[in-house]
């Protein structure tokens, strides 16, 4: 019989490389393995995200992202915060709540800054935020937002390439 470390010692190690870590973070040079062990990263290294759940209080169900989660409970009909677990008697109460206490940021000359959840990018505006959202993340927010500000997301959907998502 062998010993441990003599099998141990036999295996060669081979430097990770750059294509081995497909998931890179958006706020720094920080990449890893998985989708969540760059949310771990988040949650460590980038504070304001640190508080985000991402799953459903109401059921416990685990949806990868934050907005995959909202997605959930609006279908759900489970109105209760996945941050703070305050209860909403309806769903675009717990959605305005969701962005305005947990995706901005006020910095210390109280400019605000708006996070998407989705891949951690900061933006300065609604309008802004919603565009990114537009453009990356259409599929799970578009159904969100038509209910919190449909005139902006109507002026960002009219184009003809954009097809309709329901929820």
């Amino acid at each position: 019989m062998q010993d441990a470390g003599a099998v141990a010692g036999s295996f060669t190690a081979h430097p990770r490389s750059a294509d081995m870590d497909p998931y890179k973070c958006a706020r720094c040079s920080a990449s890893s393995s998985t989708h969540n062990l760059l949310r771990a990263h988040h949650f460590r290294a980038h504070q304001f995200l640190a508080s985000l759940h991402s799953y459903c209080p109401m059921c416990l169900e685990f949806p990868e992202t934050i907005g995959l989660t909202l997605v959930h409970q609006r279908a759900s009909k489970h109105n209760r915060c996945c941050v703070c677990f305050e209860r909403f008697g309806r769903f675009d109460l717990l959605l305005s709540h969701f962005i305005e206490k947990h995706m901005t940021e006020r910095t210390m000359d109280m400019e605000k800054r708006l996070h998407c959840t989705e891949c951690c990018t900061v933006h300065s505006t609604t309008e802004a935020l919603l565009q990114h959202m537009h453009s990356s993340h259409l599929n799970v927010w578009r159904g969100l937002f038509e209910i919190v500000a449909p005139n902006e997301l109507a002026s960002l959907t009219s184009h003809s390439y954009v097809s309709s998502y329901e929820l």
